[in-house]
């Protein structure tokens, strides 16, 4: 599970040093941008069942959120600092809601309507240096629980 976690941060890294060549405001940049997040978000997710793994616990939930709510915090404290992480005015609630913003299904376009599609612009919450501190931040909580855990 760590390789999958470890590669899924190689691809946001490849990911993202790509957007920062391309020129901004581009679908090729917003694409990479994109991009970066659904691979961090797949690196956070892998990361909560190789926590589980390695506590011998049982994840059934599809989500990183009903994961949390599922597994109690004694059974593994690192999942307590990271559904600390996920409320309030932090780099993971931010990760989370930008990916949330750019997974929801495109608005139905119908013939009486094609004439104001609307459209769906998510450069103001999602930008190089976001997702930037996004992964390095992800990459330091999972350094520091890795190393916490083996100390045990």
């Amino acid at each position: 599970m760590r390789a999958l976690v470890n590669q899924k941060l190689y691809f946001a890294r490849l990911t993202l040093d790509q957007a920062a060549q391309a020129p901004h405001g581009e679908a090729a940049h917003t694409a990479l941008l994109q991009a970066t997040v659904f691979h961090l978000i797949t690196a956070y997710r892998c990361y909560l069942r190789e926590i589980a793994a390695d506590n011998r616990l049982t994840i059934v939930a599809d989500t990183a959120d009903a994961a949390l709510r599922q597994i109690s915090d004694t059974a593994a404290p690192e999942f307590s600092e990271l559904a600390a992480l996920e409320r309030g005015d932090t780099w993971l609630a931010h990760l989370l809601g930008v990916y949330c913003e750019i997974s929801q299904p495109a608005p139905v376009i119908t013939a009486s309507s094609t004439a104001n599609i609307p459209l769906i612009n998510i450069t103001e919450s999602i930008s190089v240096d976001a997702c930037h501190e996004w992964l390095h931040a992800l990459q330091d909580v999972m350094q520091q629980q890795r190393g916490n855990a083996q100390e045990w």
